[in-house]
């Protein structure tokens, strides 16, 4: 079954990249995806997943991007996991 372990909170610099990584155990993993405010990301161009499920967000601001992150994984087996972290940008 897949597991995410905490996300610890994250303090980011206004303008810089953010990287979230999603702290996921039990493979094979089939599949991540990170949410914010019940909105599947990437939801502009600034945001970007990678491969390994971490999530990028470039330039941040500290209106836009503070907030509360959902990390969300699911094995072949349909079985999902999900855990949220918080981002303070500065």
């Amino acid at each position: 079954l897949p597991y995410i372990r905490m996300i610890p909170k994250v303090t980011a610099v206004a303008g810089e990249t953010l990287r979230l990584k999603c702290p996921v155990a039990g493979y094979p993993i089939e599949e991540i995806k990170w949410e914010r405010g019940g909105r599947e990301l990437p939801d502009n161009l600034r945001q970007k997943v990678s491969a390994d499920g971490t999530l990028m967000v470039s330039s941040v601001h500290k209106e836009a991007d503070t907030g509360s992150y959902t990390c969300w994984a699911r094995n072949k087996q349909g079985h999902s996991a999900r855990r949220s972290g918080d981002v303070t940008v500065i």
